[in-house]
């Protein structure tokens, strides 16, 4: 059975990433980008990714507590749903919405790229971690 420090402490690690990425971004937006990207509702784009972040981290940890094996295929499931989640919200965006979207869509990638790194950071550490190490009562 794994800790449950280790979901809190990872789950607390994500948040501080979330929110340091957001006021980064935010300070991007503020001084150095021009005002088009402001208008394109960057808070949409956190709206999308939270959520489902915090979902699959705690759906592929709480499968990893039942078997230790499953981290590779839950995480290939979590990035198939992630990716075409994010096909389709970027093409209602591209066909079906007549607002300029190129910002939108760079600040989505560029959000979309350090969020899969540090999710793909967690469940490697995961995998290199024997069952013993978390069996820490």
């Amino acid at each position: 059975m794994m800790s449950k420090n280790f979901l809190r402490n990872e789950l607390v690690k994500l948040g501080v990433f979330i929110i340091s990425l957001a006021i980064v971004h935010y300070l991007l937006l503020q001084f150095y980008l021009p005002a088009l990207y402001m208008e394109v509702g960057p808070w949409q784009i956190y709206a999308f990714f939270v959520p489902l972040t915090i979902i699959g981290t705690v759906y592929i940890v709480s499968r990893f507590q039942k078997d230790h094996k499953s981290v590779a295929n839950s995480f290939m499931i979590y990035t198939v749903v992630k990716i075409l989640g994010a096909l389709v919200l970027l093409g209602v965006l591209l066909f079906y919405i007549k607002v300029p979207s190129r910002p939108f869509v760079y600040q989505f990638l560029a959000i979309f790229f350090p969020f899969l790194f540090v999710e793909t950071r967690l469940f490697v550490r995961m995998l290199s971690y024997s069952p013993s190490k978390f069996e820490k009562n």
